[in-house]
């Protein structure tokens, strides 16, 4: 398995990304953690990508009741996605999410 240390860089499509959401709202994503590839790690985000439908308010105060909760300073797409601050799984990987790419820290 791939480890990855300081400064090496993955794409998030490499690391099987899906996106999370509810009737055409994108709330966040989950990724496979880039230093096992076993775990799957979730970052929730705002602004939410929209479809124009108005998204499930009380279904995403459930959701993050609970979770943390991500900037998503831009990108539409896994290619170009970029959240703030760094993701810290804490026991699996602890890095940034940057223009679609993954480094650790």
């Amino acid at each position: 398995m791939l480890s990855v240390g300081y400064g090496l860089v993955v794409k998030l499509t490499e690391l099987d990304a899906r996106w999370v959401g509810l009737e055409g709202t994108i709330w966040g994503l989950t990724f496979l953690c880039p230093h096992c590839r076993a775990e799957r790690l979730a970052a929730l985000f705002q602004p939410f990508i929209r479809s124009g439908r108005d998204p499930n308010w009380a279904a995403w105060e459930r959701l993050v009741a609970e979770q943390p909760v991500w900037r998503r300073v831009s990108g539409e797409s896994f290619e170009d996605l970029t959240l703030s601050p760094s993701v810290n799984a804490e026991g699996h990987w602890h890095g940034f999410v940057n223009a679609g790419k993954v480094t650790s820290c």
